[in-house]
């Protein structure tokens, strides 16, 4: 069976179709646009070949509404799945105090990040419009994460919340002279701080397990972070993507074989 992967972000769409007898690894066609009025006005997968839809969204819902509209036409009855966090799922436990509030992106994340190292206690950080930093013990509890504004984002509420430091571009240094690189160090600092107080607390709170090491990195300034951290990491493309293949095989295969 082949089925469509859709992650719907903040401001782009990926998407990917794999083969549930195969591995997320196979890739039979992929691509990714801007979220604008193209992604929501015409099937972005037209000519694709595949017999259901697996969705994790954190557009809006008339963003939402849009993309399965335009996925549906030719398909009208295409079984799609949307994606919403549960309680538990392909071997993880959502250790959110209200578990549907979870981000769908989030929760496919962690998916895939089971998928990927089994039985390991991992830190998962993902750095798009929004930066996460979430931690999946090795039994596969999510234990809970952190948000803070992204790149971006930290920079744009300089540029708006202030009234002289302006959109200006600069270097990062540790420390800085200049107010572009001043902005830039800072937003960078932030980031990859953020990340090391979380490990490193974890690793002065669970002194015997070292694993907490385990660092994925995943998303557009992912490349950015790496070289900076004291630990070691990984990066991970498309970890949402991965965890909405295990959910599709979840959800489809028992229904391949009755």
């Amino acid at each position: 069976m082949r089925v469509l992967l859709v992650d719907i972000g903040n401001s782009r769409i990926k998407w990917r179709t794999a083969s549930l007898s195969g591995d997320i690894e196979d890739v039979l066609e992929e691509g990714n646009h801007a979220l604008d009025d193209e992604a929501l006005t015409r099937p972005l997968w037209r000519g694709l070949k595949f017999e259901a839809a697996v969705l994790a969204s954190v557009a809006s819902a008339p963003v939402l509404a849009a993309i399965e509209a335009a996925l549906a036409q030719g398909r009208p009855n295409l079984p799609r799945t949307v994606v919403h966090a549960q309680v538990q799922q392909c071997g993880v436990k959502n250790g959110y105090s209200t578990p549907e509030r979870l981000g769908a992106d989030r929760w496919a994340a962690l998916i895939g990040a089971r998928a990927l190292c089994p039985d390991r206690e991992l830190v998962i950080a993902s750095y798009g419009t929004a930066t996460t930093i979430d931690v999946l013990e090795s039994s596969g509890q999510f234990a809970g994460g952190v948000i803070l504004p992204g790149f971006a984002l930290m920079r744009e509420a300089l540029a708006s919340g202030t009234a002289r430091l302006g959109r200006v571009d600069g270097t990062e240094q540790l420390i800085a002279r200049d107010t572009g690189d001043a902005i830039a160090s800072g937003v960078m600092h932030a980031q990859v701080g953020a990340l090391e107080r979380v490990v490193r607390q974890l690793e002065s709170e669970r002194a015997a397990h070292p694993e907490a090491r385990n660092c994925l990195l995943c998303g557009g300034h992912a490349g950015q972070v790496l070289p900076r951290l004291s630990f070691a990491a990984a990066i991970v493309d498309n970890l949402v993507l991965r965890g909405l293949f295990e959910i599709a095989r979840d959800t489809y295969l028992p229904r391949m074989q009755s």
